[in-house]
């Protein structure tokens, strides 16, 4: 282990097997450490100087402003081998991956040309759970496969447009019937705001756009 400065180390996004860094685990992060809680150090790539793991930690340090961080560094032979220890990190410690994350593993295993085996072993599933992802999580926009939000899961294998895959990335991830739900309950039990007239714009375009659905 050794000491460098944050400022030379890289977020390299094409091998965060995550979808995004989680701020409200960061500032939890830094509240922690600021009431003197220790965190083992960034796993990077020698070369490169990219973040193999520890994404959150990285921005914790950055947000607390400290510029000398802890660190292990690791020789990668292959892109593949190095996206493997990235997963296994992950799928190791700290926040559990969903099947979105593992999803995206699947999709990322595939740009690199790491076989079902070996990404089977770095998440810790079988290789027919590989499979499962595959044709049950993913979809696909022109040439590329796309990690499914849960909310538009019964699109898994299909060619999603430009458009709808736009939507999947801004899509919350629960289930249409949490989202309904949530509706139902508010407007049952009058807690609506009458002040929010954007809401009320959005909940008239949807009673259209339902209307619609039924007379279809």
């Amino acid at each position: 282990m050794k000491e460098v400065a944050l400022a030379e180390l890289v977020l390299d996004f094409d091998i965060y097997i995550r979808d995004t860094i989680d701020t409200r685990i960061v500032r939890g992060y830094c509240k922690a450490r600021s009431e003197g809680a220790t965190f083992p150090p960034l796993i990077i790539d020698k070369k490169s100087r990219r973040i193999v793991d520890g994404f959150k930690r990285y921005r914790m340090y950055k947000v607390m402003g400290i510029e000398m961080v802890p660190v292990i560094e690791k020789t990668y032979r292959t892109e593949a081998l190095l996206l493997a220890d990235a997963i296994r990190f992950n799928a190791q410690h700290g926040q559990p991956l969903d099947e979105a994350d593992r999803a995206r593993c699947v999709i990322l295993a595939g740009k690199l040309g790491m076989s079902d085996k070996a990404l089977a072993g770095a998440l810790g599933r079988s290789v027919e759970d590989i499979d499962g992802l595959r044709t049950t999580k993913t979809a696909t926009v022109g040439s590329l496969s796309v990690p499914l939000k849960r909310t538009i899961r019964h699109m898994a294998g299909k060619r999603l447009t430009k458009k709808q895959a736009v939507v999947n990335e801004k899509l919350g991830g629960m289930t249409v019937g949490f989202y309904a739900r949530q509706l139902v309950m508010l407007i049952e039990n009058g807690l609506l705001d009458p002040e929010d007239t954007d809401g009320f714009e959005q909940l008239k375009r949807l009673h259209e756009l339902l209307e619609g659905i039924v007379v279809g």
